[in-house]
């Protein structure tokens, strides 16, 4: 009797992880490893197995999509409100899901009844026996789908092993694939079940609900009424903008903390206030740009068609009421990197990369390699040209993901914090960034009592959808004013 379980056990255990790995190869779950941790435990009883991949069919498709338990309960009270028809579409882009249960779920149910019997005759394709047949026909047939989970398994297989065409080690998006793989995938035996990553999410997500940081006040308002609110209406006279690339606010309230903590260490003396913002989804950078700009209502295709000081007279933005002010503007990469080289038409003076090289400022080799963001900060004084009256936006780069570690310090040991240590990427943005904020602090420490410092980031890192589960949905925008 030990025997005939001992089998069933193990068949549980390689079904389950087979078709895991075909059909969700694809999800966060399989960046670590291969084969699940909890499937071990589970796979004692078949109907902890029916459960458990049911919920990891569904956990698999919130993780897709950067989601966390918390928004089930949005769709549960707006059920009447539902698109069914983009739903409906929703499912299809994701039938790699529907099939890893409905393929695991049928096969463990027919050998389940079949008490796990392998005579391989004839008769075991009679009437009575043909749904075998038929989900090995579907399981074939069903490799090629929607989320092209095939080629992924494809890519896998050419990562671990370290091989490939020629073309692909000379085309410039398979070298960044192959850059992504290095820094998202660990390829370990053993891997945790998506709905352990969702249900951790959705519990460190329950924290962030009621956690304020330090001497700040969470509000939340529209990009454009916090800025009329905080300088539009105040008479500063040094206005600092920074708009950090890919900040990496974590739903780890540790984690969120201690970067908050790097900026304020040494700066007691501040007025510090934290809104939320959301992040343009749509236009990325550039759209951020634009509404700091201007506002919300402007026209994003004239704004990349118009030299920025057209676009700004023309639209009444803003940002013109301080013309009377020197204005400043500066980002760490090239000028015409999407088309940035027209903001010199408004700015009184403009520093991209191929400017603050000739300021000797140190450059940071990275994918998108250009002048080190803590140099900018570190040299300010020695940038610009006046003291006072100023008003300086800078635009940082060295998050852009994927990205490389700017510096030899290691702030905080990843392997000991999650999400840190779900893959290389999300620890190199966590390092640099505390970096980053270092200098930050010094800069603030320097400001006068007139001066103000909007710091705010521009959008998540660029991550597939999967990956931004690891991140809050609303990003910080920092105002520190000294008392």
């Amino acid at each position: 009797m030990f025997n005939i379980n001992l089998k069933y056990y193990f068949l549980r255990l390689f079904i389950i992880n087979f078709f895991g790995f075909f059909y969700l190869i694809d999800t966060i779950s399989f960046y670590n490893g291969f084969f699940s941790v909890q499937s071990i435990f589970y796979s004692l009883n078949i109907y902890l197995v029916y459960l458990f991949i049911f919920f990891e069919a569904f956990s698999s498709f919130f993780s897709n999509y950067g989601l966390n338990f918390n928004f089930f309960y949005l769709i549960l009270v707006n059920l009447k409100n539902l698109n069914f028809g983009y739903v409906g579409f929703i499912f299809y882009q994701n039938l790699n899901l529907i099939y890893f249960f409905s393929l695991t779920f049928f096969t463990l149910f027919f050998l389940e009844k079949s008490n796990y019997s392998f005579k391989l005759k004839l008769k075991f394709f009679n009437k009575k026996r043909n749904i075998f047949p038929i989900l090995l026909f579907v399981f074939i047939v069903t490799n090629i789908n929607p989320a092209l989970t095939h080629l992924e398994i494809l890519q896998r297989f050419k990562h671990i092993f370290n091989i490939g065409a020629e073309e692909d080690r000379l085309n410039k998006n398979s070298i960044h694939q192959n850059l992504l793989y290095k820094t998202f995938y660990k390829n370990n035996f053993f891997r945790n079940d998506n709905w352990f990553h969702v249900a951790k999410i959705s519990f460190l997500n329950l924290k962030l609900v009621s956690a304020k940081l330090p001497q700040s006040q969470n509000i939340y308002n529209e990009f454009s009424k916090v800025i009329k609110n905080e300088i539009i209406e105040k008479d500063y006279n040094n206005i600092y903008i920074i708009i950090n690339e890919s900040y990496p606010n974590f739903r780890n309230i540790e984690l969120q903390k201690k970067l908050f903590d790097a900026i304020v260490k040494g700066n007691e003396d501040f007025f510090i206030k934290v809104h939320k913002k959301k992040w343009n989804k749509d236009y990325s950078t550039l759209g951020v740009e634009m509404n700091f700009f201007c506002n919300n209502e402007a026209d994003f295709h004239q704004f990349t068609k118009l030299d920025l000081k057209d676009f700004v007279e023309e639209n009444n933005c803003w940002i013109n009421k301080f013309r009377h002010k020197n204005m400043i503007y500066i980002h760490s990469y090239e000028s015409s990197f999407f088309g940035r080289n027209k903001y010199r038409s408004f700015f009184n003076e403009s520093f991209f990369k191929e400017d603050l090289k000739k300021k000797n400022l140190k450059e940071c080799y990275q994918r998108f390699s250009g002048i080190c963001d803590t140099e900018i900060l570190d040299n300010l004084e020695n940038i610009i040209k006046t003291k006072n009256n100023n008003f300086l936006i800078f635009l940082t780069l060295n998050n852009h993901a994927p990205t490389k570690n700017v510096t030899d310090i290691k702030y905080i040991d990843c392997e000991k914090h999650y999400p840190l240590n779900q893959n290389d990427q999300n620890c190199i943005l966590y390092n640099n960034q505390i970096h980053f904020n270092k200098s930050l602090s010094k800069l603030i420490s320097k400001m006068s009592v007139n001066d103000i410092l909007v710091f705010f980031a521009d959008h998540p890192p660029h991550y597939k959808h999967r990956n931004l589960i690891y991140f809050e949905d609303t990003l910080p925008m920092f105002f520190f004013k000294k008392k």
